[in-house]
């Protein structure tokens, strides 16, 4: 179980590769602790946009070896379930 109350920085190579899909123009700008994860640090990044508001991200940052190993499939999944299907049974 991830220790929640201490607070880990993301690392630079986790917040290029957030920068990395933004809009063209769009930044980070703030990251704050989120608790109540038992599989996960999370993360609220704050995105500033080209119009000069703001956004919110959630960033989940699997540690312990063994959801480490099993994240890609669950992201997958959960991505699946989260997107609605196209294709319709008759």
């Amino acid at each position: 179980m991830t220790n929640h109350d201490e607070v880990v920085a993301v690392r630079p190579l986790t917040l290029a590769w957030v920068s990395r899909h933004l809009e063209v123009g769009e930044r980070i700008v703030r990251t704050e602790a989120l608790h109540g994860g038992i599989t996960a640090e999370m993360r609220r990044l704050t995105v500033g946009t080209r119009d000069g508001g703001t956004r919110d991200l959630v960033l989940r940052i699997f540690v312990d070896p063994f959801y480490v190993e099993h994240a890609e499939d669950w992201l997958n999944r959960e991505a699946d379930a989260a997107v609605p299907s196209t294709t319709f049974a008759c």
